[in-house]
């Protein structure tokens, strides 16, 4: 499901944002990236409204993003886990929180989130990375082409 704010952007940053909806599904994606998978949990990681968490975890189901499973009844009670569509997302996650941790907005004095390798503890990098070559390219060094869907 796209949202009607951009079905008429061919483009597929605008598709992603779209799917992801607004910040609070942005930082609830993070939260359930993170290991929190119950409402609680996601409640207290963000310190979001009841309404709204509730709100979010709609729209990022009906996006395609996560899957609510029974973990409990009387009453009922769910947990929520990334799709494979939410999984792709840790690549946007990763992105930002190298910007993040680049810009220090909040001028935090230790990193508050790293990406590690779970097997050995060492952080996590992304690259880009020519696919003729396999060398390393700088952001400096990469261009955009329009393809072929493009107006």
């Amino acid at each position: 499901m796209k949202s009607n704010d951009f079905d008429n952007i061919v483009c597929p940053v605008a598709d992603v944002l779209g799917v992801i909806g607004d910040k609070w599904a942005g930082l609830i994606l993070r939260d359930i990236l993170l290991g929190a998978s119950r409402f609680s949990e996601l409640r207290e990681a963000s310190n979001i409204t009841n309404a709204t968490l509730t709100d979010r975890l709609k729209t990022l189901e009906n996006n395609g993003l996560i899957e609510k499973h029974l973990y409990q009844t009387r009453p009922d009670r769910y947990e929520y886990r990334l799709t494979e569509r939410g999984r792709d997302i840790a690549w946007v996650m990763l992105a930002m929180a190298k910007i993040g941790t680049k810009w220090n907005l909040s001028g935090w004095q230790n990193v508050p989130l790293r990406f590690v390798n779970k097997a050995t503890g060492n952080a996590v990098r992304l690259v880009l990375q020519d696919k003729g070559t396999g060398e390393e390219v700088a952001m400096a060094d990469v261009g955009a082409v329009r393809g072929e869907a493009a107006a």
